[in-house]
Formats: structure tokens, C-alpha cells, sequence
């Protein structure tokens, strides 16, 4: 699934693979969901570090705007 159409979960695991090897099969298999961060380009390859910060940021940017509706809810 792409990392812009995934709502992540208020309760998320951020499971990240090591550089050359990815995620072990047997850490794949018990996943819900494998996010997919897109890119252009003749090379598909982030650093760990990155893509991690990537997917951090996607969903603390998803649950500031949950955050801020509530309040605004509740302000009203």
C-alpha cells in the first residue's frame, strides 16, 4: 500500500528492515500492512534512517490534524 494512502492507526508499529537485507520473511508474515513509500526515478532505494523519518512524519502529520479537529470540536 502507498505510504500517501494509508491511514495509520492511533496504536502503530513502525517496523523497519536493515539496509541490505529488508524485514525477515517471518517478521513480514505477521505484519498487518506493508507501506510503501513512492518514488520517481531509475533507483527505488532509501536509507533506513529516511524512510523511517519518512513514515514518522506521515503519521504524526495524520493524527496532529485528528489532534486539531477534536479541539476545535470541543471549542465550538
Amino acid at each position: 500500500m502507498c505510504l500517501s494512502d494509508f491511514q495509520f492507526p492511533l496504536k502503530t508499529v513502525l517496523l523497519l528492515g536493515k539496509e541490505k537485507e529488508g524485514v525477515p520473511v517471518y517478521l513480514l508474515q505477521a505484519v498487518d500492512t506493508c507501506v510503501e513509500i513512492p518514488q520517481l526515478g531509475i533507483i527505488r532505494s532509501l536509507n533506513v534512517h529516511v524512510s523511517g523519518a519518512i513514515s514518522i512524519w506521515e503519521y504524526t502529520k495524520q493524527h496532529m490534524k485528528t489532534s486539531l479537529d477534536a479541539k476545535i470540536n470541543i471549542i465550538r
